[in-house]
């Protein structure tokens, strides 16, 4: 959140699109740093990710904080009255307004600037992305790709 956290308003969306850690993550920060926080969410339960054994604490926590949580709803709008969600699986459309601040939780994005600015120079043979620089991914699925490219070498 790179220390912006507190200059959210006081009432904070959360609109998540994220089914494992990120999500609660963003929230528990957000809520420890005095907001309200509400999440909205994509699927019809958060964190489904998540292993069966650390969901519950996860809930705790974010129960604790004082985070509400509306799962089943996509953002479809964002107007200057509220927000307008879709339901997942009904279709049926909902307005929520009172917020100060909308935060997005949608997920990593690739980080391949070495990569690019390596292969323009052109000096390395043999030049590989590999992992979540090239798409984004959990910790295994990127250390298994990394090792997978380096068994073919």
């Amino acid at each position: 959140m790179q220390g912006k956290a507190t200059a959210a308003g006081k009432r904070v969306a959360l609109i998540s699109q994220e089914d494992y850690y990120e999500t609660p993550c963003v929230a528990e920060y957000l809520a420890e740093h005095d907001k309200q926080v509400e999440v909205f969410h994509k699927s019809l339960h958060l964190g489904t990710e998540i292993a069966r054994y650390s969901i519950g604490m996860v809930a705790r926590r974010m129960e604790d904080c004082g985070v509400l949580v509306h799962p089943n709803l996509i953002l479809t709008e964002i107007k200057a009255d509220g927000l307008e969600f879709v339901s997942a699986v009904g279709g049926h459309t909902y307005h929520k307004d009172g917020f100060d601040s909308v935060v997005l939780v949608y997920g990593a994005v690739p980080q391949h600037a070495l990569y690019d600015q390596l292969k323009t120079e052109g000096k390395i043979a043999k030049l590989y992305l590999a992992g979540a620089a090239w798409t984004p991914r959990r910790m295994a699925e990127s250390t298994e790709h990394g090792a997978m490219i380096g068994l073919t070498m």
